[in-house]
C-alpha cells in the first residue's frame, strides 16, 4: 500500500511522512464480506467514506486510490487553447487534389499495470468471549428448576473454548403424604463450541463434560431432614442462536442435552432400611438464554 500510494501521487504523498493530512482506515468483516470505514481530514475538512469488497487485496487498492485521488488529485490545463484554422492554398482548375497527409497520433508512454497479487488468507481473529444465562432446567434435579450459568472463553474463527459454571437452585419431589425430597446442584466444565455463520444469525454447536455436587435431602413433617452431598459428572451437546452474528454484543438461545455419567441419588432410611428418593435421570435438558460479550 505503501508504494501503492507513493506511485499513484507521483512522489507527492508518502505513508511514513509527517504532514496536515491524516488518513484512519478501520478494517471489519469476516471472509468473502470485507470493509473499511474511512475518515480523511485535511485543511480543516474531515470526510467519512465506507468502502467493501470481497477480498482484501481489492479493499487495500481501493483505500490507496482513494486516499490518493482526496489528497494528492492530478493536475489539469485549466483552459484548452483555441489555434486559427489552417490557410487553404489556392489550386489551379488543371492541378490534381492530393489527397491529405494523415497525421499519425503520437505514441503515449503509460506505465505498466501492477502485477496483480493473490489475495491473502484473511487473519483468524482471536476473541475474548464472556456469557451470562439463565432459563429452566429439567431432569437434572428432582424438579423443575430456575438454573443461572455463565462462562468465560476464548475463541479464534468459528472455534471457541470455554469455562462454564451454573447452578441449578434446589426443587421439591413429594414422595408421598409428609414425605418428600428436596436437592441442588452446582457444577462446572469445559465446553468446545463451532459456530456457523447464517447471515445475521451464528448458530454456535458445543460439546463438553461437566462435574459437580448434588446437594439435598429429604423434607416433610415425617422426615428428620439432613443434608447430603453427592458428586455429579455429566456429558452435554447442544445448539443454539446468536443475534448479531459479528457484533460485540449478542443476544443468545442455547439448549442443551445433559448425559449423566454417573447417576448421583439421594435416599432416606426407614425402619434401618434404604430406600431411594431421588436418582438423576439418565437424559436431562436446560434452555438458557442471556447476554455474549465478544472482546475486542
Amino acid at each position: 500500500m505503501t508504494e501503492d500510494l507513493e506511485r499513484l501521487s507521483g512522489g507527492a504523498l508518502r505513508a511514513a511522512s509527517r504532514g496536515d493530512a491524516h488518513v484512519l482506515a478501520r478494517p471489519y468483516g469476516e471472509p468473502g464480506a470485507y470493509g473499511v470505514s474511512m475518515t480523511i481530514e485535511h485543511h480543516d475538512r474531515t470526510e467519512h467514506r465506507e468502502l467493501s469488497a470481497s477480498d482484501c487485496g481489492t479493499l487495500a487498492r481501493a483505500v490507496v486510490l482513494v486516499t490518493a485521488a482526496t489528497l494528492a488529485p492530478l493536475p489539469t490545463n485549466a483552459a484548452l487553447s483555441h489555434p486559427s484554422p489552417p490557410r487553404v492554398p489556392a489550386v489551379r482548375p488543371d492541378a490534381l487534389a492530393s489527397s491529405p497527409a494523415l497525421e499519425s497520433p503520437p505514441l503515449v508512454r503509460a506505465d505498466p499495470a501492477p502485477a496483480t497479487t493473490e489475495p491473502r488468507a484473511p487473519r483468524r481473529r482471536d476473541r475474548v468471549l464472556l456469557g451470562a444465562f439463565v432459563g429452566p432446567a429439567f431432569a437434572i434435579v428432582p424438579g423443575p428448576s430456575p438454573m443461572l450459568g455463565g462462562d468465560i472463553g476464548w475463541g479464534r474463527g468459528p472455534w471457541s473454548i470455554h469455562a462454564v459454571g451454573w447452578h441449578a437452585l434446589a426443587s421439591t419431589q413429594q414422595l408421598e403424604r409428609g414425605v418428600g425430597v428436596r436437592a441442588s446442584l452446582s457444577a462446572g466444565g469445559v465446553h468446545v463450541r463451532y459456530s456457523l455463520a447464517t447471515g445475521p444469525v451464528a448458530i454456535p454447536l458445543g460439546v463438553g463434560i461437566e462435574a459437580g455436587a448434588l446437594v439435598g435431602g429429604g423434607t416433610g413433617d415425617s422426615v428428620a431432614g439432613r443434608d447430603a452431598v453427592a458428586p455429579w459428572v455429566a456429558a452435554s451437546v447442544g445448539a443454539g442462536a446468536a443475534w448479531p452474528a459479528q457484533s460485540r454484543i449478542a443476544l443468545q438461545l442455547c439448549a442443551d442435552a445433559v448425559v449423566p455419567l454417573a447417576r448421583s441419588g439421594i435416599h432416606l432410611t426407614r425402619d434401618g432400611v434404604h430406600v431411594e428418593a431421588f436418582r438423576t435421570p439418565s437424559v436431562g435438558a436446560r434452555v438458557l438464554v442471556g447476554a455474549r460479550l465478544r472482546l475486542p
